[in-house]
């Protein structure tokens, strides 16, 4: 389920983990346990990165794109476009000046 804190974005605007991705388009007839055991990684590592506990690593993106097909550094594009979504939100920059730009 994507994040709540975005529902005041049209659905086509709001930053999804890549993790969602994965489930929607790969995993109708797989599960998290079959998919670890299909790319030699732990079940806890997968239900973590499925349940939004951990981020999806490069390293398990190459792994799951070994196994279902897809490009790695797409799923690393969205994952990264979710959490710097997330940390926009988070990040308070209040107390940062912005620098002003000296011309010659």
């Amino acid at each position: 389920m994507t994040e709540t804190r975005f529902n005041h974005l049209p659905l086509c605007d709001r930053p999804m983990p890549a993790a969602e991705v994965i489930k929607d388009m790969y995993m109708e007839d797989m599960s998290g346990a079959q998919l670890a055991t299909a790319i030699d990684v732990s079940a806890s590592t997968v239900s973590r990165m499925l349940n939004g506990k951990s981020a999806l690593t490069p390293e398990l993106a190459i792994k799951i794109c070994a196994h279902i097909g897809g490009s790695p550094a797409v799923l690393m594009r969205i994952e990264t476009e979710y959490r710097l979504a997330i940390a926009q939100l988070e990040t308070d920059t209040s107390k940062i000046k912005p620098r002003e730009l000296v011309t010659a």
